[in-house]
């Protein structure tokens, strides 16, 4: 380059840039060589080891819950729901006396749905279904009144009581009684028993496998947690399908719940 262009401002900004250039250049040059020293070598990925532990509790149940439903019909809107909220107030009344607090029985679904039947004077009336649903020979259709239904759930957290309570429920008309679950109210212990019981796993494993690979191993940079509560259902099939309860608490074996947990550990090899 002449000395000529090199006195013209803008040729000596070229300049300069172009050293800025292939100085940035080599910089990314020499870091790219030492974060990969060879092809395929994953610098992230070296010198590291993953365990996987896993841990377990039992313990059992100390609440019950389980879910009825109360359906009634009437003429009218206003009578059907007259008969259900009759119904319901008995039966809640005979759960609150078997001890069970207004803040754990809850209204899961509340539905009215018309009721029709066949307008065919030639023909006998062919009542139609829950929702509206009514046979295929139906010609014309009328309403002739109108069905509630009301789902509610019931925590019962005495759960050596779940029998007596669910064989009074039935004992009153309800349409059906399911979903009885015994379960833990509060595992947080149990979560963290179960973590201590994984982690004390994955560290044995860990040991182990350093022993086997002829390695040390030194801090750890990783770590991952999977808990995964496990719930044992008892159900009394009577109850479930909807027949007549006897008037004897039914029988609900409670068995055991298990709170599992998972986790993964990555060390650092020395």
């Amino acid at each position: 380059m002449s000395s000529n262009m090199m006195k013209h401002p803008l040729a000596r900004f070229v300049a300069v840039l172009c050293l800025v250039l292939a100085f940035l250049a080599a910089v990314e040059t020499v870091k790219a060589f030492k974060e990969y020293r060879y092809i395929g070598y994953d610098a992230t990925a070296n010198n590291t080891v993953v365990v996987h532990g896993e841990g377990e509790v039992f313990a059992p149940a100390d609440i019950a819950t389980f879910s009825f439903g109360v359906v009634t019909d009437g003429v009218t809107v206003a009578e059907a729901q007259s008969k259900e909220t009759t119904q319901m107030k008995s039966v809640v009344a005979a759960l609150m006396a078997e001890g069970i607090a207004d803040a754990d029985i809850k209204t899961e679904n509340y539905s009215v749905y018309p009721k029709y039947a066949s307008d065919d004077s030639n023909s006998s009336a062919i009542v139609c279904t829950t929702a509206g649903y009514c046979p295929p020979q139906t010609r014309s259709q009328k309403i002739v009144g109108y069905e509630v239904s009301q789902s509610v759930s019931v925590k019962v957290r005495q759960s050596d009581k779940a029998g007596d309570v669910v064989s009074k429920v039935g004992s009153m008309g309800v349409t059906n009684i399911s979903g009885i679950d015994f379960t833990i109210d509060d595992q947080t212990k149990l979560q963290e028993e179960a973590r201590q019981k994984a982690i004390a796993d994955a560290k044995q494993k860990a040991a182990q496998l350093a022993s086997d690979l002829g390695v040390s191993l030194g801090s750890i940079v990783g770590y991952s947690e999977n808990q995964s509560p496990i719930y044992f259902k008892a159900m009394d099939a009577s109850v479930a399908s909807g027949a007549a309860v006897a008037p004897a608490p039914a029988t609900l074996p409670q068995g055991q719940n298990k709170v599992t947990s998972d986790v993964d550990i990555t060390y650092k090899i020395r």
